[in-house]
């Protein structure tokens, strides 16, 4: 919540205007919890699915809950919180730069990325669509397509309706 209240001080500090502008979004922290509900709608229309997870299973999971093509799965290493604090790789700059380029060097025309890095997932993101895709950052709710809920409001209920 710091983190929430810090962001919003100094965003605060442009004025209402800026805050106000059209060309401007801005999402809270449950935005994966709404985006849950119409994901697979989008998921649906693409030719093929793409992810950048730290889930092995997950895109072949993914593909077959939904019906659509398997694409390409980039593997980062699970967080830390989730294992123990027992890494035997680092995110950043293990396999980020590694990814990074390997993006970078692809046409991504009409590919479809559901990405879930954490705060690296947002440069990745930004990295798909100057190649041409489109990426999705869904955060957490790759935990939660896993069985695994790990946000306050993922409760059993939340967990049981969205998992794959």
């Amino acid at each position: 919540m710091t983190g929430v209240a810090g962001v919003w001080d100094a965003v605060s500090a442009f004025g209402q205007e800026w805050i106000d502008d059209e060309n401007r979004h801005f999402v809270n922290r449950y935005a994966h919890k709404f985006l849950a509900q119409w994901i697979d709608s989008v998921v649906k229309q693409c030719q093929r699915l793409n992810v950048i997870t730290c889930y092995p299973d997950l895109l072949a999971r993914m593909a077959n809950s939904w019906g659509v093509k398997e694409g390409r799965s980039h593997l980062i290493p699970n967080q830390a919180l989730n294992v123990g604090w027992k890494l035997t790789e680092i995110h950043y700059p293990d396999r980020y730069f590694s990814i990074s380029e390997e993006l970078e060097s692809t046409d991504l025309r009409g590919e479809l990325y559901l990405v879930g890095a954490g705060l690296l997932g947002k440069a990745y993101c930004r990295t798909i669509e100057k190649q041409g895709g489109m990426a999705i950052d869904v955060g957490s709710l790759m935990d939660v397509w896993q069985g695994i809920g790990v946000r306050k409001y993922q409760t059993e209920e939340f967990v049981e309706k969205y998992r794959l």
